[in-house]
């Protein structure tokens, strides 16, 4: 008979917290996206490029702080970040383009859907188990989700029809793919330093 692993009380309620500074700081990053695109009047590809700029020398510095070999990934694993850089480059460009042809408010609860499907995906992608309260969540999630984008409502503004659903499509395009990156995360965090994935995504 196996026996059971104890529970760590003070590292999940330190994993709780972490998880919800980050989604705090996301939140924050996202309204600071919006307003950029609207003051400065950027398209998509020119707010990529100087998110590039901005972002790699702080990664690298990180890196640097804490002595991380930025090539150091085990070959067994480089498939894995391949997919993780991919999928976390093209969520957020989708997002950005959500943005910018739908409303802010609308992109990111159809953004914040990522984590509906990541139970399921972590079942495929970790072989992790789905448990019932998971799927009787998730279903009241989605309802939750429903309720706050409306998409049976008229479109509000200068957003036409056609605008707000293929802004909608991206929205829901970027929480799956947001929610790919974040399990191949969970998969990469124990065999590679935490400021090496920021890097290369």
């Amino acid at each position: 008979m196996e026996e059971k692993k104890e529970v760590n009380v003070s590292e999940i309620l330190k994993g709780l917290g972490l998880y919800t500074l980050a989604y705090t700081s996301f939140t924050f990053y996202c309204m600071l996206v919006k307003v950029t695109m609207v003051r400065f009047e950027l398209s998509v590809p020119e707010l990529c490029y100087s998110y590039s700029l901005l972002v790699m020398p702080v990664m690298y510095l990180s890196s640097r702080v804490f002595k991380a070999d930025l090539l150091d990934i085990p070959k067994n694993i480089q498939g894995s970040m391949v997919k993780r850089c991919i999928t976390g480059c093209a969520c957020d460009l989708l997002m950005f383009y959500a943005y910018q042809y739908t409303s802010y408010s609308k992109a990111f609860c159809l953004f914040f859907t990522n984590t509906l499907y990541c139970p399921f995906l972590a079942a495929y992608i970790l072989q992790e188990h789905v448990k019932k309260w998971d799927v009787i969540g998730i279903i009241f999630g989605f309802t939750g989700m429903l309720l706050l984008v409306q998409p049976w409502k008229d479109t509000t503004g200068n957003i036409t029809l056609v605008n707000d659903l293929i802004g909608s499509s991206f929205g829901l395009a970027s929480g799956f793919l947001a929610a790919v990156a974040m399990v191949y995360t969970r998969q990469l965090a124990t065999n590679l330093h935490f400021t090496v994935q920021p890097f290369y995504f």
